[in-house]
Order: C-alpha cells, then sequence, then structure tokens
C-alpha cells in the first residue's frame, strides 16, 4: 500500500494504522510490539527504536522511512524558532 503522510510523528503512525482498518491491539498483534508502545508512540511519549519501526513498518506495508521520517519530523524545530541550543 502507498500512502504519503504529512502527519508529523506519532499521529503518522496512527494515519497508517487507521488507514489499514486496524486497531492498536491488532498492529501489536501483528507486529510483535506491545499495545502499550504503539500507543505511546502515536501520542508521542516515545520514540521507537529502529527494529520497532521496522516491524511496524512491515505489517503495516509501508517503508519503515515512513515511520522513522514523522518521527524526526516531529522532533525537528520549525523554521525560525530556537533549537534549543545554548551558547
Amino acid at each position: 500500500m502507498w500512502l504519503r503522510v504529512w502527519a508529523p510523528g506519532g499521529r503518522a503512525l496512527a494515519v497508517l494504522r487507521t488507514a489499514q482498518g486496524m486497531t492498536q491491539a491488532d498492529l501489536a498483534e501483528v507486529s510483535g510490539v506491545a499495545r502499550q508502545t504503539i500507543n505511546a508512540i502515536e501520542a508521542d511519549r516515545r520514540t521507537p527504536q529502529i527494529a520497532t519501526a521496522v516491524a511496524l513498518a512491515q505489517a503495516l506495508g509501508c517503508t519503515t522511512s515512513a515511520i522513522v521520517d514523522a518521527v524526526a519530523q516531529r522532533d525537528t524545530p520549525p523554521p525560525g524558532s530556537p533549537s534549543g541550543e545554548v551558547r
């Protein structure tokens, strides 16, 4: 399945999951990732490890980069905003 997702962070995972008609429990069963972990990623309380992103991507039939890029987008400050660097 090819689906372009413009939602940042865990919201992208939720969009991909619901586009497949899956609940968090369904995705957990298919991917082997705990439902609580999926919930935490979707709520932006947790960043998935690479192995987790790979398992979720395989279960959703998308590329790992679809998940990783969305999380990176969440963690990147918008242009013109403070970067959090301390000088």
